[in-house]
């Protein structure tokens, strides 16, 4: 985060909306307060108990500030009142959707974490209305799952992260954002969560505990993921604090596990080892000071045996390796070899390994708990006594399946109601106790029975979701193969504990532990589980391997380490999959709202019949409570809450096997609204593999080896793909480096190229752009003008290097190749009403060449861009959308712009439109910006990303509205006195089983999340023979 060193100077700018006016409204807020205080409500009138001032937010044209309130957890805007009563101005509360951070130890990012370069990052929340929600409000917000009264601030942020003795301002830094090295995700499996309902509930139960920084729950998968100081508060007290409060919660991920192996436990952990020491006996006095810039708390004993000249040292491998202390006895003069390495044989880190035998899993939804199935059975027996004649006794069997059926209902229903909540079993358990009140014992047995089997089925039905992901979470590595680099010896350890350059063996089937290098063997590798083909990839010496693929072939390959299993492929994967499934869309919390609207109102309704009309008579009152336990029944909201995660979850699972990754479910739905894409040029709808066409030295002012040199010096220090392209080609010809070449000022031109001074001379390397604005490309010879045309028209990039008192000396072509899938993804994506853009930095020739080739329109077509021109360009596409957006009517789609590419310079634009894609590929900047990922670079899987988020869109669209024709159906029936309990429950079971299977159509076929699980059992099995 920038620094911000005047208490005048905003660190967040704010617009002006409806929910965040610009007028003062201490004074209402002030009065409305005391008002609740006066009629007996506990109000803090100063607020400041529970609200931390985090950050300033220039709101249009005052200052206000971004607040924190711990017991509710809401953000909202708080201007300081000048006004005599010392109020503050209170705008309204906002929900935060979503951030996006790059940290400071991403190696892949290109960033240097030093820099003070500073650019604009946009944090996006959601406005709370702070106007009472009525009826048509909501109604019309179901329909319109578009409206998601977004409000997007912006904050000035630099590469790397604020220091911590440089505040931005004089208010309090809120902890909830504050994180240090004991910081640790933990995950828990949440049995008695049910439906969205009880989030609210576990957030207020996790969050005020100490030492907690965030909380997210996957209702469908019933997994809750806790972010925790592991040193102020464990796991095991999370769970146990869950537990106590009826929800069953069961430990699946210990983040303190998990932090002790990387960080405590290498602080207690030595070993010994042995070196000889080689050369006179004069220099061994010296070996002391080898020793000394080492901390004695990593370095235990140092002693030296004169006679055997043998050094033992005892050492934490973790922090001091033997190679370390080598090469310090070297620049000490003193040689020496290897007798013993303490750390070799990779044990140490065995018993470091958390056993997670103990960790929980999901219970099988095969079985059926035998006491409801007792209880089904006396239901149907209960049912005979609607024969009449001696059958009616048969009535009171329903008592016996309410006894058997029953106690597990009340027991959650009294949980709840100890909460002051209301959810669907306490609407059951009145509905059985009414029925019971009014002997109809068949109809309670009903309810009791098909209430309880619905648990069972939901569970059935939205099992293939929950296996799905656990499958692509069970990605992760356990257990690697460390090659003993003085033995050979090949002993196992966790595969968390391989740190970067180790050598580890992957034997035929195994599954590779981390990202490498293979140094060793030639086998095929399967990387379905990441990229989502099927087909196995050949690997040979020096190819890029990834953490979480199996090597399908039958050769035992040798890989060097080039990131550990967190900073892995699958790590990244897997951490993706996670916070996808805890993010909440916009509609899913319209659904709740209107769910904690509609039960409320249906409930009052059913108690009023059920006790008002008793006043007109026995009969009356009978008719009338009957029918209101129809309506509790009906009031129950499951069908209508399941209806949009379950479609969530089966989407997210679905995209993630194709080797898509989502950032959530509100990013799916947006991507089936989307009517707009730009795309990145180079390494998007090209390969991103360029290759040295043609080189001229112009009016042979150089020699060609000097020129290429020229190049070299320049290029070697430069990320972009043409840089690489160009020192391939000087290599092949014989000059890999230019030494006697002295560099100073080397700089990155956005857009156009390269500068530096070489030997005290200006040197400029680019495009056509860079020597039009240096006046140096119209005296350019006519022949080197029309060769560039040539190349241009060729789809070739053209460029040239220009040396300070020799004018330009050359021109170059380098040329790239359009992907295979380009064109039919272009001609797809057009066919379904979608326009599509090419946004590159090339000349106009080379530009019109490739979008010719991928079917592009000339207008479609946008070249000379700089990096700042492309982020216009979407902002500009942005304004035209939102803009025809408000437009709309009501059940119209909005739509959004995409924006895909694959480079450092595509991230500004990336974070800029609605929808942001990166190439899995590209950098590690790009897919942190991004919103989503594809894995392998393939066109093809962002249009099945866009084919997937219209289904999506549309199938919760299908569930939203079953499930509101069902239970107006119904209550129409009921108000007509025509329905029965029984019918209610099994419409509602009915209804929830139908949006359930809905929304599991987008999911896979099932064979092939059935093999996915088979090739981990089938790995963790041969792991556990081997071992």
């Amino acid at each position: 985060e920038s620094q911000v060193k005047s208490d005048d100077l905003p660190l967040m700018y704010m617009p002006i909306t409806e929910n965040l006016p610009d007028q003062c409204n201490a004074k209402d807020f002030y009065h409305n307060l005391k008002r609740l205080s006066d009629q007996g409500f506990i109000v803090d009138l100063s607020t400041s108990a529970q609200r931390k001032r985090m950050f300033k937010v220039q709101h249009e044209d005052h200052l206000d500030y971004l607040c924190y309130n711990s017991e509710t957890g809401n953000l909202h805007l708080e201007h300081p009142c000048n006004s005599s009563f010392g109020g503050n101005d209170h705008h309204g509360k906002l929900q935060f959707v979503t951030k996006r951070e790059l940290t400071a130890n991403d190696q892949n990012s290109g960033h240097n974490v030093s820099s003070s370069f500073k650019k604009n990052i946009t944090l996006h929340f959601f406005e709370v209305s702070t106007r009472p929600m009525q009826m048509l409000e909501v109604v019309k917000s179901v329909f319109n799952i578009d409206a998601t009264n977004r409000v997007a601030t912006v904050r000035e942020m630099s590469c790397c992260i604020q220091s911590a003795n440089n505040e931005p301002c004089d208010c309090h830094q809120s902890s909830l954002l504050v994180k240090n090295d004991f910081t640790g995700r933990s995950q828990f499996l949440v049995d008695n969560i049910c439906c969205s309902s009880e989030v609210p509930h576990i957030k207020n139960i996790v969050e005020p505990m100490e030492g907690v920084f965030g909380v997210s729950i996957n209702v469908t998968t019933k997994i809750v993921y806790v972010d925790h100081d592991t040193k102020l508060l464990s796991a095991e007290q999370i769970a146990k604090k869950l537990s106590s409060n009826n929800f069953g919660a069961h430990l699946k991920r210990d983040a303190g596990k998990v932090l002790m192996m990387q960080t405590f436990a290498p602080q207690t952990t030595f070993v010994s080892s042995q070196l000889k020491l080689q050369g006179s006996s004069s220099c061994y006095n010296n070996y002391k000071s080898a020793f000394k810039e080492f901390s004695e708390d990593n370095l235990k004993t140092v002693s030296f045996d004169q006679s055997s000249k043998v050094l033992s040292i005892e050492h934490n491998p973790y922090f001091i390796s033997l190679t370390m202390m080598r090469s310090n006895l070297t620049q000490n003069a003193i040689e020496s070899e290897i007798l013993l390495d303490g750390s070799a044989d990779g044990k140490w880190a065995l018993s470091l390994f958390p056993n997670d035998d103990n960790e929980a899993t999901e219970t099988s939804a095969s079985g059926v708990n035998p006491y409801v199935l007792l209880s089904g059975l006396f239901w149907i027996v209960s049912m005979l006594s609607y024969i009449g004649g001696d059958w009616k006794y048969l009535k009171y069997v329903g008592i016996i399946s309410v006894v058997f059926g029953l106690p597990p209902i009340a027991v959650k229903a009294f949980h709840t109601l100890k909460r002051l909540q209301f959810d669907t079993n306490c609407m059951m358990l009145f509905a059985v106790i009414g029925a019971v009140g009014l002997q109809d014992f068949p109809e309670a047995a009903a309810v009791t029975f098909l209430f309880a089997i619905s648990e069972w089925l939901e569970k059935r039905a939205t099992s293939r979701a929950r296996n799905a992901l656990t499958a692509i979470v069970n990605l992760r590595p356990d257990k690697a193969n460390l090659i003993n680099p003085i033995t050979n010896e090949i002993i196992i350890i966790p595969a968390a504990s391989v740190a970067v350059g180790a050598t580890v063996s992957v034997k035929a089937g195994d599954r590779i532990p981390c990202d490498g290098i293979v140094i060793e063997g030639t086998s095929t590798v399967d990387e379905s589980s990441l990229t989502g083909e099927a087909r196995p990839v050949k690997k040979t010496l020096q190819d890029k391997v990834s953490g979480g693929t199996i090597n399908s072939g039958s050769t035992q390959l040798v890989i060097k380490a080039t990131a550990t299993v967190d900073n892995s492929a699958v790590g990244k994967l897997i951490r993706m999959v996670e916070e996808a499934q805890a993010n909440r869309s916009p509609t899913e919390k319209v659904v709740d709202d209107f769910a904690r609207i509609y039960t409320p109102i249906v409930v009052i309704a059913a108690i009023c019949m059920c006790t008002i009309p008793w006043a007109f008579g026995t009969d009356t009152g009978q008719t009338w409570t009957y029918n209101g336990l129809v309506l509790i029944v009906i009031a129950c909201p499951c069908a209508l809450i399941i209806s949009t995660p379950v479609t969530y979850v089966a989407g997210l699972a679905a995209t993630a096997q194709k080797g898509v990754l989502i950032k959530g479910g509100a990013h799916l739905e947006a991507l089936g609204k989307v009517k707009t894409i730009a795309f990145d040029k180079t390494g998007t709808l090209t390969e991103g593999c360029f290759k040295l066409i043609d080189l001229r030295v112009v009016a042979d002012r150089i020699p060609r080896h000097q020129l290429l040199e020229y190049l070299t010096v320049i290029e070697e220090r430069a990320s972009h793909p043409l840089a690489a392209a160009i020192l391939a080609a000087a290599k092949n010809e014989g000059v890999a480096s230019a030494k006697h070449l002295k560099l100073e000022n080397h700089t990155f031109l956005a857009g156009e190229g390269v500068s530096a001074k070489v030997n005290g001379h200006e040197v400029y390397v680019g495009n056509i752009s860079l020597f039009q604005r240096l006046g140096q490309y119209e005296s350019l010879p006519d022949d080197v003008k029309e060769l560039a045309s040539k190349w241009a028209i060729n789809s070739g990039t053209v460029g040239f290097i220009t040396i300070e008192g020799k004018g330009v000396v050359g021109a170059y072509c380098v040329a790239d190749s359009v992907r295979n899938e380009s064109h039919q993804v272009i001609k797809s994506l057009r066919g379904m009403g979608i326009r599509c853009h090419m946004l590159t930095g090339d000349g106009a020739i080379a530009a019109s060449s490739i979008g010719r080739q991928v079917g592009l329109l000339p207008d479609d077509i946008k070249s000379q861009l700089k990096p700042e021109d492309k982020l216009n360009f979407v902002k500009q596409m942005k304004e035209v959308s939102d803009t025809s957006n408000r437009k709309m009517c009501l059940f119209k789609k909005r739509r959004l712009v995409l924006m895909c590419g694959d480079g450092i310079n595509d991230a500004p634009a990336l974070a800029a439109a609605h929808v942001g894609v990166a190439m899995g590929e590209g950098a590690a900047l790009a897919m942190e910006t991004s919103d989503v990922t594809l894995m392998d670079s393939n066109l093809n899987k962002l249009l099945f990303s866009i084919q997937m988020g219209s289904r999506v869109t549309h199938t919760i669209v299908q569930n939203i509205a079953f499930s509101l024709l069902v239970k107006g159906i119904v209550m129409g029936f009921t108000l007509a006195g025509r329905s029965s309990l029984w019918a209610a429950i099994v419409t509602d079971v009915g209804a929830m089983l139908i949006v359930t299977l809905n929304g599991m159509k987008l999911l896979p076929s099932k064979r092939s999340v059935s093999e996915l699980e088979t090739n981990l059992d089938k790995d963790g099995t041969e792991k556990a023979e081997s071992a």
